[in-house]
């Protein structure tokens, strides 16, 4: 029992720095919020070159409203490169037909980076922007980004997944962010919200709405707390140990100098992450990853239980890949801040944290089949012992202010409540093997009497003790409350 205590004291005080340091970056004026900067940005003549990387595999049912989504983005000196890893749809003929798409003759490029070979590369005569890269099938997201790597004329590079709709200002948020930070900038990530349920009109989010199903609903709490109450406190710890694959930007030579994507891997955006980290670290170069929060992408949540089972099973394997090929790094102060806070993140509450709350649903069986579990204490919502003050929770111990006036309202498991009058003070709560004592100790001096009452699960009020000195105290049995 103290071992999953410990561990959810270290877990939530984890997350507690995360959140501090999140709440604080989100409050603080940035230059991705304002429009002054950003219009700065938007207006320089050296305005970095951006390659937008959309592979795909049979994707004529959205390639369309995806690339016009990108094309139309509020950022002047970018490309676009969407790679068709050998779709057995009309992937490509809908691009050539829609954009008015011609064969480039002469030889592939041998870049860089290994991957399948290019069967036949195509660009837009109605937007030079646009160019298509048809390629043999690798089955895998990492070979066609790096074949699109290979080809980027841009100085930054997004690799992002064919089916994400982009905001308009996303990547000039992005690049605002990377423009007015201090340091070597190699990555930046951005904010994943679901398309379910929300109205969309050429490839654009008109009417966001929170999904009805439940399924899509946990995600989406999930994704805000990550995205907006975790990554930014990481980032600014320089901890992050992931950039989303869903849309992620990357310096070109960052990528080409720790080889691209590696293939195969189940988690090639985690992967790759984690192998910038290593790069920059053990060459011992400053370099900063961020996260930007204002920057907006929306993609379609697994809506069923089978979709999110396949998906997180999925996630999890490649955590598992790189976890174990990266383990040296973990808790390894040549890592720096990354290597013990970043990786033993997610070593412990996104590996091992899943076989402590496995154990833990074992433990209470065990308990309940051995005769061993307290019913009562295992479903009371709230616990024993939770105060309330004023309808807010009030940890144990905590002082109470000495000006106000209050009563404080003791929940048992069953709900059987009973009430401290008190004009201020401050309580204790010790708990024994047999007894149970709480103590209010007068801040005010003994002005007016004070009273203590508690009933007990079973309706059994226990006397009000009224005193007027300076501490007072009620004494009932355990079994009282169990």
């Amino acid at each position: 029992m103290w071992a999953y205590f410990g561990f959810g004291v270290v877990y939530f005080a984890c997350l507690s720095i995360w959140r501090r340091r999140s709440i604080a970056m989100l409050a603080a004026p940035r230059p991705s919020t304002r429009h002054e900067p950003m219009a700065r940005v938007a207006a320089r003549n050296d305005l970095p070159r951006v390659t937008m990387i959309m592979p795909g595999f049979n994707e004529e049912v959205t390639i369309l409203g995806s690339v016009a989504g990108v094309l139309s983005m509020q950022y002047s000196r970018l490309e676009v490169i969407v790679v068709n890893d050998g779709s057995c749809d009309r992937t490509v003929a809908m691009l050539v037909e829609h954009y008015d798409m011609v064969a480039v003759g002469g030889e592939p490029l041998a870049g860089p980076i290994h991957c399948e070979p290019v069967r036949t590369l195509y660009r837009s005569r109605s937007d030079p922007r646009l160019l298509l890269i048809d390629k043999a099938a690798a089955g895998a997201k990492a070979d066609g980004a790096n074949c699109a790597i290979n080809y980027a004329s841009g100085d930054w590079c997004v690799v992002m997944d064919a089916d994400v709709l982009v905001a308009p200002d996303a990547v000039l948020r992005c690049m605002t962010e990377i423009a007015h930070t201090s340091g070597n900038v190699i990555a930046a990530g951005v904010t994943l919200l679901p398309t379910n349920e929300c109205e969309i009109t050429d490839a654009r989010v008109v009417t966001a709405v929170v999904a009805r199903n439940p399924w899509v609903g946990m995600q989406t709490v999930e994704y805000l707390g990550a995205f907006l109450l975790s990554r930014p406190g990481m980032s600014s710890l320089g901890a992050l140990p992931i950039v989303s694959g869903g849309f992620g930007v990357f310096r070109r030579d960052a990528l080409v100098r720790v080889g691209g994507y590696r293939h195969p891997s189940l988690g090639e955006d985690l992967d790759m992450a984690v192998r910038l980290h290593r790069s920059f670290r053990e060459a011992k170069e400053p370099y900063r990853v961020l996260q930007v929060p204002d920057a907006i992408c929306w993609t379609e949540f697994p809506f069923n239980c089978a979709m999110l089972r396949r998906q997180r099973i999925r996630w999890h394997r490649g955590l598992r890949q790189v976890l174990r090929e990266h383990r040296r790094v973990i808790l390894n102060p040549r890592y720096g801040v990354f290597g013990m806070l970043g990786m033993s993140n997610m070593y412990v509450f996104e590996w091992l944290a899943v076989s402590v709350e496995a154990a833990g649903y074992v433990n209470c069986a065990v308990l309940g089949i051995t005769g061993n579990l307290n019913a009562n204490l295992a479903l009371a919502a709230p616990k024993p012992f939770d105060f309330f003050l004023g309808g807010e929770l009030i940890p144990l111990g905590a002082a109470m202010g000495a000006k106000q006036s209050s009563s404080l309202t003791i929940i048992d498991p069953n709900f059987k409540a009973g009430t401290f009058g008190f004009s201020a003070a401050a309580y204790t709560v010790n708990q024994s093997s047999n007894t149970v004592t709480i103590t209010v100790t007068r801040t005010n001096g003994n002005h007016g009497a004070v009273q203590i009452s508690y009933a007990t699960f079973n309706g059994t009020a226990i006397a009000p003790a009224n005193y007027t000195a300076v501490a007072g105290t009620l004494t009932f049995n355990q079994g009282d409350i169990s």
